[in-house]
């Protein structure tokens, strides 16, 4: 099962499909990552991770080996966390007494979590107040 580590080392299972990026609008771009539940999982634990900033700045996507797939940054406003029971987690194929195969569901329950840029007004303020802060401490010295 793919993983996803944030910058603060917590790490979470992602259900295959689980790692989706879509544009959204003014240029803010949307993050939805589909966690499966475990046991020590909770919604306050996943809520604490995904709305520090730092936290979520950088996140991994990495492969059942551990090695990396994506890394994606930027995505730091927590849009909402939301866990969904009986849902699709995937699929697993049985063989029936007639010699063919039966598809089956795999159900179970997850977290949705959705993650977005900052606005563009939101980055340029921000922008504006480092270059504000880098001038006056030049002036300073």
């Amino acid at each position: 099962m793919e993983r996803i580590r944030l910058k603060n080392g917590a790490e979470y299972d992602v259900i295959p499909g689980g790692f989706q990026m879509k544009n959204g609008q003014e240029g803010t771009g949307l993050l939805r990552l589909i966690l499966a539940e475990k046991e020590d999982l909770s919604l306050s634990r996943i809520e604490a991770d995904f709305s520090a900033e730092e936290n979520v700045s950088v996140i991994r996507l990495t492969d059942p080996n551990d090695s990396v797939e994506d890394v994606v940054s930027g995505y730091t406003i927590l849009r909402s966390v939301e866990k969904c029971t009986d849902y699709l987690v995937g699929h697993e194929t049985r063989k029936i007494e007639s010699g063919g195969y039966q598809m089956e569901e795999i159900r179970g329950d997850v977290y949705v979590v959705l993650l977005s840029r900052p606005d563009l007004q939101t980055r340029f303020e921000r922008l504006r107040e480092t270059v504000d802060i880098v001038v006056l401490n030049a002036l300073e010295v």
